[in-house]
């Protein structure tokens, strides 16, 4: 037997999706905290709104902020995931190859006998 179960490649590749999902919602998170409207542009039609859209525009900016916190211990989570299993696939077949050269030969036999 010389190989383990652990798809470090996967493992890789789910990080690397990660990362841009990361990106992605770290662009947002710009493009939403460049986006200002004063009170005197609401108008005076839209002057009550523009307490509604402050609360609402802090709220979005709280919860991108979390996403992309969120996003980047997800993909450094992976990564550590990826390099432990790494190391263990590396240590188990090692330690498999070197059983394996370490065994006694042995030559078929009746059972019992010396």
């Amino acid at each position: 037997m010389t190989e383990t179960t652990h798809d470090v490649g996967r493992l890789l590749a789910a990080a690397e999706s990660a990362d841009r999902l990361t990106d992605s919602a770290t662009s947002i998170q710009g493009a939403a905290k460049g986006i200002s409207v004063s009170g005197h542009e609401w108008g005076a039609v839209g002057i009550a709104f523009s307490v509604h859209y402050d609360e609402a525009a802090k709220d979005i900016n709280e919860h991108l902020d979390l996403l992309v916190t969120s996003l980047r211990g997800i993909e450094s989570g992976i990564e550590a995931t990826a390099r432990n299993y790494a190391g263990a696939n590396e240590a188990i077949l090692a330690r498999i190859s070197a059983l394996e050269a370490d065994r006694p030969e042995t030559e078929p036999g009746t059972a019992g006998k010396d």
